[in-house]
């Protein structure tokens, strides 16, 4: 009895499908058209029975669920699995529950009993022994079947009763059986025939007996001497053969020596072409800067004839200003020690002139004194002659009185306002020497000031043609990288194109093809061509390319999957095509290579070890490739250690070993290396990218260069305008304090002037005062026709000590004027 159906990916049935709770007695499955009624029997005869075991690939898909080209839901591969309940042990086998399961693919059909893998034969064997015989295949009713055996004939449905019992079965086997004795029959006349022949050929094998007899003693003689004379040939063989392989042991070390000397020769010749390349490129650059300096020198020859025409005129014009400058100099040097000689005199005379002032003013005083005192007493003495009495006299003394009392007034009046003149000259002179002393600070301020602007002007431009000549380094060095750089790039064509030479044209076209699809579609999992995903030592490079071969071209890719999308887009009509050999990582199996390091001491060492993986999921892959390589110094090691260890060997020559016997190799050109181009073309291509790189940090530096000229140029035209503003404000205070200084000694006269009126005015005053008390003294005394005795002595003493003082006020005034 079938306890469950689970069915997957087969005909219309997708995903995974578990029928079970099947009834014992009769199950019956209805639905609509199209549900998978005729497809779950199919399902169940697909397992119970023989039928498409015999199919094409076509037939095959038919099987397999498809819902059009390029659907992502189209499988692969389908299977049926059938639970038998096994209780009654129909099965021979020890279980409740037998699992029988059938899987088919486009390119396989496999059976599996309670999930373990079995042949077709042993499903059948199983088949019959539960009652399901090839023979009565009628255990399974297809649709129409029932319908054709109500349609039979009488005859036909007897042979199909048969068929159902059994008994076409022992009809077959007994004509079966009919036939094999009639072939036994003739066969056994066949043995009588061959019998009496046998008898025949006995006799004569009887006396051929004899002879062979005669015949092996004669071989076994014949043999003893052909063995000696193997054994002579064995052992002169054997001698050759130690001295050919003496000769071939000195040879391989030759070999080897001859290797080391040219690997040798080869760094000598890489070094030389590295130092040529650099002179070359140094010879170059020499060229392009004496062109540079050729440029500069005919310019600095231009500028040093202008220079030279321009320091004959200075020269000229120097030596007529060398003659003019002696003597303007002879000049001054005599003006100045005139000038502290006169300050020397000037300190020593202007006491002495300001005493002979003040004397002279004291003189003047005194003068003034006795001439008003002697003109008193001549009008006293004319007073006779003016009035007729007392009262005419005491009256005009009245109106004397008070016409001094109006003079007096008018003295004041105009000393006051002088006095005020001379405090205002006074204070605006305190106020112009505060303007002047603010304007000569601002003026000492602005003159320090520019003098840091100069300062800061000169370190300005100092540092400006510091930039500068930065600035002309750093052009020199891009343009020698530059130069440098199509070199490089020159080189990595050449290099490029030999890379392209070791392989075919097919293979480079699926690289790129593989390269850009990957690109385009952003494919995850593709790491590339073998060859650029490891490192190795130059030293080894000949061996890793001889034990690679074609196998540095393979593109490896993490699984099937990202493979066949890679195919696919190879073999579409947009791309150039190409032939690319694929490694998955999920289909390498390295279980079977032996990790040989460190057991075979000095003689080698896995070739694996020596390369390096960039990634470390490629390192299967690299295992595939290189792990059943062991790599030896030379030939006759490899050799040694192939035969003695059984394993694959390669020298640094190149020279493979294998463990089978043979032996290949011979001289490799580096110009046809695969690896050699491919580093060749790396190494380009970093040296570029690290030089374009600088060359980027230049042009970055210059760039910041060019931006702190700037700077530095609008900070020089800052300064500039503000030094220049600063030397037309010094001008500017310069000339307003020579105005202020020019309207101080203007205001000075002005004040010694209102000084000299101021004193005179008063001097005024003073006799005016005097005169007043005077005469009030005389108002009201006795009138008298001429002077007393007293009066006129006084008179003859004042003319006296008048004209002494006049004669004493010109020996003053002289002196005065010779001082002043």
């Amino acid at each position: 009895m079938i306890k469950k159906v689970v069915i997957e990916g087969f005909k219309s049935y997708l995903s995974l499908t578990d029928l079970d709770d099947f009834s014992k007695g009769h199950n019956v499955i209805v639905g609509p058209n199209g549900s998978g009624k005729s497809n779950f029997f199919w399902a169940i005869r697909f397992v119970l029975t023989d039928i498409l075991s015999n199919t094409r690939q076509e037939d095959r898909k038919e099987l397999l669920y498809y819902e059009g080209a390029g659907n992502k839901k189209n499988v692969m591969s389908s299977y049926v699995e059938i639970h038998f309940d096994n209780v009654e042990r129909r099965f021979p086998i020890d279980k409740d529950v037998v699992t029988l399961r059938r899987t088919i693919g486009l390119k396989k059909d496999e059976f599996y009993i309670d999930k373990k893998h079995v042949s077709k034969h042993e499903v059948v064997n199983l088949l019959e022994s539960a009652g399901f015989s090839r023979s009565n295949p009628y255990y399974i009713v297809q649709q129409g079947k029932v319908t054709a055996l109500a349609s039979m004939t009488a005859k036909d449905r007897l042979e199909l009763l048969k068929e159902v019992a059994g008994t076409s079965v022992y009809e077959e086997r007994k004509s079966e059986s009919e036939k094999i004795f009639n072939e036994s029959e003739g066969k056994k006349a066949k043995i009588d025939e061959m019998m009496s022949y046998i008898n025949d050929r006995l006799k004569e094998l009887k006396s051929e007996r004899e002879e062979l007899i005669k015949y092996q003693d004669l071989d076994k003689d014949r043999r003893r001497l052909e063995f000696a004379i193997y054994a002579a040939e064995v052992e002169e063989s054997a001698a050759q053969l130690d001295e050919m392989e003496t000769k071939r042991t000195e040879e391989g070390n030759r070999a080897s020596k001859v290797y080391e000397d040219r690997m040798e020769n080869q760094k000598i010749i890489k070094e030389t072409e590295k130092q040529i390349k650099q002179l070359e490129a140094e010879v170059k650059r020499q060229r392009v800067e004496k062109v540079q300096l050729d440029k500069e020198k005919k310019e600095l020859q231009r500028r040093r004839a202008a220079v030279t025409l321009e320091l004959g005129e200075i020269q000229t014009a120097s030596s007529t200003g060398d003659k003019t400058s002696k003597k303007l100099k002879k000049e001054l040097d005599a003006l100045r020690k005139r000038i502290e000689e006169t300050n020397a005199e000037l300190e020593e005379i202007e006491p002495k002139y300001k005493g002979a002032v003040d004397a002279e003013n004291k003189v003047n005083d005194e003068i003034r004194n006795l001439e008003r005192k002697v003109a008193e007493y001549y009008e006293k003495q004319g007073y006779s002659a003016r009035f007729k009495n007392k009262k005419e006299r005491d009256a005009w003394i009245k109106s004397e009185v008070e016409q001094i009392k109006e003079n007096k007034k008018n003295l004041k009046g105009q000393i006051k306002t002088v006095s005020d003149d001379f405090e205002e000259l006074n204070t605006n002179k305190k106020q112009r020497d505060d303007t002047v002393k603010r304007m000569q600070e601002g003026l000492s301020k602005n003159r320090k000031e520019t003098e840091d602007l100069a300062q800061a002007i000169s370190q300005l431009k100092r540092e400006r043609d510091s930039l500068s000549d930065k600035r002309k380094d750093l052009w020199k060095e891009d343009s020698e990288r530059d130069r440098k750089v199509s070199e490089l790039k020159e080189d990595l064509v050449k290099y490029e194109r030999q890379f392209q030479g070791t392989m075919n044209k097919m293979t480079s076209q699926g690289l790129a093809t593989v390269a850009r699809i990957a690109k385009e579609r952003k494919l995850q999992g593709v790491h590339g061509a073998l060859i650029d995903l490891f490192d190795v030592d130059i030293m080894y490079e000949r061996a890793v390319e001889v034990t690679a071969g074609g196998a540095l071209f393979h593109v490896v890719v993490d699984n099937d999957q990202v493979a066949q999308k890679l195919v696919e887009g190879m073999n579409s009509a947009k791309s150039k095509g190409g032939r690319i050999t694929f490694i998955p990582l999920n289909r390498l199996n390295n279980d079977d290579i032996q990790d040989l390091s460190g057991q075979l001491g000095d003689e080698g060492n896995p070739l694996l070890d020596y390369v390096q993986a960039k990634k470390e999921v490629i390192k299967p892959a690299l295992k595939s490739v290189f792990g059943r390589m062991i790599v030896c110094s030379n030939i006759n090691t490899a050799t040694t250690l192939s035969r003695s260890k059984n394993v694959n060997c390669v020298s640094l020559e190149g020279d493979q070993v294998n463990r089978k016997g043979p032996i290949s190799g011979g001289h490799q050109d580096d110009k046809r290396s695969r690896l050699v181009s491919f580093r060749r073309v790396k190494e380009c291509k970093a040296e570029i990218q690290n030089i374009e790189g600088a060359a980027k940090e230049t042009k970055k530096s210059v760039q910041n260069i060019d931006q702190r000229i700037n700077d530095i140029l609008g900070k020089i035209q800052t300064s500039e305008a503000q030094y220049q503003k600063t030397q037309d404000m010094i001008e500017k205070v310069g000339m307003e304090i020579k105005i202020v200084s020019r309207e101080e000694e203007t205001k000075r006269l002005l004040m010694e002037q209102k000084q000299k009126l101021l004193e005179k005015l008063q001097g005024d005053l003073k006799q005016l005062s005097e005169t007043k008390n005077r005469l009030n003294n005389e108002l009201g005394t006795e009138f008298r026709d001429k002077l007393t005795s007293d009066e006129a002595k006084d008179l003859k003493k004042s003319n006296a000590d008048l004209a002494k003082k006049k004669e004493e006020i010109l020996g003053l005034t002289s002196e005065r004027s010779i001082l002043e």
